[in-house]
């Protein structure tokens, strides 16, 4: 496990109330990447609060304590620069959150169902774009 503080060399945070999408997501990405769960925004901004780094965080925009908006600003207020890292995820390709975050930031956000190439494309995008 990397130091507290830094991302390791490849650990993603899901932060996604339906088990399948976690599984599936795991499934995508191990064992290259290792993959921390949650299933709700409060236990990833726990996992953040603890201290650990990721080099992607993907969040459902529709959590069951969160939206996706405010998941991020809250994550924002403890980590910058792991807020930055935030790719959100929807099974909603319309609606006024997910059309207006595509809008602003089309790189940050995937429909359901994911692709697996798409995932890894988005990782490899929050990696080189944000700082840890």
């Amino acid at each position: 496990m990397a130091d507290l503080g830094e991302p390791g060399p490849g650990s993603v945070l899901v932060v996604d109330s339906d088990p399948e999408v976690r599984k599936a997501i795991v499934g995508m990405l191990a064992p290259a990447l290792r993959v921390v769960q949650t299933s709700t925004g409060a236990e990833g901004l726990q996992v953040i609060r603890r201290g650990e780094r990721f080099v992607a965080i993907l969040c459902d925009v529709k959590l069951p304590d969160y939206g996706g908006f405010a998941w991020r600003e809250a994550l924002a207020a403890i980590a910058p620069g792991q807020a930055a890292r935030t790719i959100f995820t929807s099974t909603f390709a319309q609606g006024w959150e997910v059309g207006e975050l595509a809008r602003r930031e089309p790189h940050r956000v995937l429909i359901k169902p994911l692709v697996a190439e798409a995932v890894r494309a988005a990782i490899e995008d929050a990696r080189r774009l944000a700082p840890p």
